[in-house]
């Protein structure tokens, strides 16, 4: 599921994703300020509802996307942002380099995920300001999710 999220206030920002028995499963935003985000992540199937907290407009788009082999995007590839996010997705064979930017003192963490967005590896998690590069092993199709409490990040995938 993608949650792409906005908010246009001043301050706080909370999204929780809460399962149908009331338990909150997943903060999706937690920021002060303005915040125009996607979190994605893999949901088990359910009814769910967000519960949202904000000074502010704001918006919440929700999709279940669903990709074929004709959609896939092309290696090498590079994203930034300042917000969470996702790329992909991308075909994954043998070792791939990965890239990650953090540019201020903000959390950040980058998954891999499979084509259904099942969480496969930790290829990040730290506060910046950082750069590392790591590989994908998997192989596969796949996605990068980026989560981040408002930190700039910086991707780049394959040789440039």
């Amino acid at each position: 599921m993608t949650f792409d999220l906005e908010h246009t206030g001043d301050s706080n920002f909370a999204v929780w994703l809460v399962s149908d028995d009331g338990d909150q499963e997943e903060l999706l935003a937690n920021i002060v300020g303005e915040y125009d985000g996607t979190y994605a992540m893999y949901l088990q199937a359910g009814e769910y509802q967000l519960d949202i907290d904000a000074d502010g407009d704001w918006t919440a788009d929700i999709e279940q996307p669903r990709y074929s082999a004709a959609e896939l995007e092309s290696l090498p590839a590079d994203a930034s942002g300042e917000d969470s996010d996702y790329m992909g997705p991308y075909q994954f064979e043998d070792a791939t380099e990965i890239t990650i930017e953090a540019e201020n003192d903000a959390a950040v963490s980058v998954w891999l995920a499979r084509h259904d967005g099942q969480l496969v590896d930790l290829l990040a998690n730290d506060i910046g300001p950082y750069e590392e590069t790591t590989l994908i092993t998997d192989s596969g199709t796949g996605l990068i999710f980026i989560q981040t409490d408002g930190g700039e990040w910086q991707i780049e995938i394959g040789d440039e």
